[in-house]
């Protein structure tokens, strides 16, 4: 059974000494650090964090751990915050196995810490004893690693990969909800007015500071700042470059109010204003599109071409008023995603050739045919001979392309 209660006064001093350390070798996370609202979690056995970054310590493993490996394991706690593994293991859908997403997530936070020189308490999850490879991201390594490949390699922060024994600091609930864990008995309740959460507008605040100074301290200590790190803080503080809502505005006004034949800019779905006696008047409809990505996976996009390209289905997801965009990931052969809300729903595969009229042909022929087609691509690839039905908008990633098909609406982008 887990007990919650404030910190005492010592706790408190050896939560400070554990803080000193991890700044030490991860000074950008200072902001993120001290956001975290801790408080003991007597027998929980580990730490770990909330939703609403409340951070749970076990004072018997806080004195056992001593500053250095408390530190590090406070970032591991941290970087789960940051990087929303709540909210991108949600995006795994409901069935998703948490065990694993945990194990997923681990080894790319500790990853990245082991690159500082932090040292992680002995067994602690990382790429290698997971026969993971390294630097790779949290999904691709869920997929990897799904099914669990026993009970005994499935729980938190320290079950090897390779066969021994989990050690006994590892989680029963893994790192928490905060990490994308199911919601623990002892966590708090959102309005606890004695730990209060930090809220959604504060958290996204957080994680921008910490991105800029992820790469201030990149920029001052060349090779010393975490791969996935700078990806991260890349992700976080690269805006979409293309205008999407002018781009689709102009696409709804151009080509899409009403494509298919027989539809008018009126509705009887609901009564007009206007009234005359014994007659029901339309009112005015605006159209919402319908929306397909299409991004080139072939061999000559390169990870920072990828970056982009899904950097800018994030702008669309949030530019539109779809209720779900349709992505479909092609090199010579097309895969449809459906009801993507959030960039990092999207699953990449490929590698191959490059045929963007493939991806096209797709997007058309899936369900019901969009308004607008957007293509993600470097542009080497062939091009359909003749106009579609649909709009088709090019966002080109890099430079020195052919120039498409004056039918499809060019937009340049340029990666990261």
């Amino acid at each position: 059974m887990v007990t919650i209660r404030p910190l005492t006064q010592d706790e408190r001093r050896a939560l400070s000494a554990a803080h000193l350390n991890a700044l030490e070798f991860a000074p950008y996370f200072a902001t993120a650090l001290f956001k975290m609202q801790p408080v003991a979690a007597e027998g929980l056995g580990t730490f770990a964090v909330d939703r609403g970054w409340r951070l749970y310590i076990d004072p018997i493993t806080l004195a056992e751990w001593g500053p250095q490996q408390a530190g590090a394991v406070l970032t591991h706690e941290v970087g789960h915050l940051l990087r929303e593994h709540a909210a991108r293991g949600e995006a795994l859908g409901a069935q998703r196995n948490h065990d694993v997403w945990n194990l997923a997530t681990d080894a790319a936070i500790n990853a990245d810490l082991l690159v500082t020189g932090m040292p992680l308490p002995e067994g602690a999850i990382t790429p290698e004893n997971q026969g993971l490879p390294r630097n790779g991201i949290e999904e691709d390594y869920y997929h990897q690693l799904n099914p669990p490949r026993s009970s005994s390699q499935s729980k938190g922060q320290g079950s090897g990969g390779d066969g021994q024994t989990p050690p006994t600091f590892a989680p029963e609930d893994g790192c928490g909800s905060g990490a994308g864990g199911p919601e623990g008995e002892w966590e708090l309740a959102p309005t606890d007015g004695n730990a209060p959460a930090l809220s959604d507008a504060a958290q996204r605040v957080t994680r921008r500071m910490v991105a800029e100074s992820v790469n201030e301290h990149a920029a001052k200590h060349p090779g010393t700042t975490p791969a996935g790190l700078r990806r991260w803080a890349s992700e976080v503080l690269t805006p979409p470059q293309v205008d999407w809502r002018r781009q689709l505005r102009s696409a709804v006004r151009r080509a899409v109010v009403w494509a298919r034949e027989g539809q008018q800019d009126y509705t009887y779905a609901r009564p007009g204003r206007r009234r005359i006696p014994r007659i029901i008047t339309p009112s005015m409809h605006t159209p919402v599109p319908t929306i397909a990505a299409v991004i080139d996976t072939s061999g000559s996009m390169s990870p920072a071409d990828l970056a982009a390209a899904l950097s800018e289905v994030a702008g669309i997801t949030k530019s539109t008023r779809s209720r779900g965009l349709s992505v479909v990931s092609v090199d010579t052969q097309a895969t449809v995603m459906d009801n993507i809300t959030n960039a990092k729903q999207v699953e990449l595969s490929g590698g191959g050739g490059t045929d963007m009229r493939v991806g096209i042909a797709a997007a058309q022929k899936h369900r019901s045919s969009p308004d607008v087609i957007v293509v993600l691509t470097d542009g080497f690839t062939p091009w359909p001979d003749s106009p579609t039905p649909q709009r088709v908008i090019a966002a080109l990633i890099g430079e020195g392309a052919p120039t498409p098909p004056a039918w499809i609406t060019t937009v340049q982008v340029t990666p990261v």
